[in-house]
């Protein structure tokens, strides 16, 4: 079961929301009335091995809270998942190998997959209470009938996403470019007014027990 959990890094109070084999939603105060937005998530993972059977980590938006990706049946979803098969390791942060981050939808029971994405080790995914990253995604509709998905992961000499860095990241325009490596844009074609519409946050951590220690959940208008 989810829990929350207070840990203090640099003198920075943080409040993490710790997801165990699990997933979370949220829906957004800004319902589906948007054109361009972008969702942001800064977590750690508290690991110190590397995983040879690793879990699932995924972010994207869906339609409603009740029928999320996690569950057996899927309202609406789009958004970006973890697909490699093994995750290195090195002080202080995981490096998931080839394969390692797809764009996909899921709708029903159907999962559609876009994009496959390399790796560089130029993206790290924080492994320390004390080294949160972050992945930003944005997505842009085209009158409900595709979202192009564009998906963005810390670089590896970013040691700490501070609140200050995540803020302005979530407050900008502009891809975050000197923090985060751009790992793939893709358009991906939808259907909401069949499917449903995309109004809620949903992010989770699934097929193992240990910790993802979430800081950030954020989203922001862009149009």
């Amino acid at each position: 079961m989810a829990s929350i959990i207070t840990r203090t890094i640099n003198g920075e109070v943080d409040q993490r929301l710790v997801l165990s084999g699990e997933q979370c939603g949220r829906t957004m105060s800004i319902g589906n009335n948007w054109t361009s937005m972008r969702l942001g998530v800064r977590f750690s993972i508290n690991r110190t091995s590397a995983y040879t059977a690793p879990p699932t980590l995924f972010a994207g938006i869906c339609s409603g809270t009740s029928e999320m990706y996690a569950d057996g049946t899927t309202k609406h979803f789009i958004g970006v998942r973890s697909n490699a098969s093994n995750w290195g390791y090195a002080t202080g942060y995981l490096s998931p190998a080839n394969n390692s981050f797809v764009m996909f939808k899921k709708v029903g029971t159907t999962r559609t997959d876009s994009s496959l994405q390399t790796l560089s080790n130029a993206a790290w995914i924080g492994s320390s209470p004390t080294y949160r990253g972050s992945i930003i995604i944005d997505f842009t509709k085209n009158n409900g009938t595709f979202v192009e998905v564009k998906f963005y992961i810390s670089m590896l000499n970013q040691w700490d996403n501070t609140d200050a860095i995540f803020t302005n990241i979530m407050q900008s325009f502009v891809a975050p470019s000197s923090t985060h490596t751009t790992m793939a844009s893709s358009n991906i074609t939808v259907d909401e007014a069949t499917n449903g519409y995309f109004d809620t946050i949903n992010v989770g951590w699934l097929g193992i027990t240990e910790g993802m220690e979430i800081s950030d959940i954020a989203y922001s208008r862009l149009v």
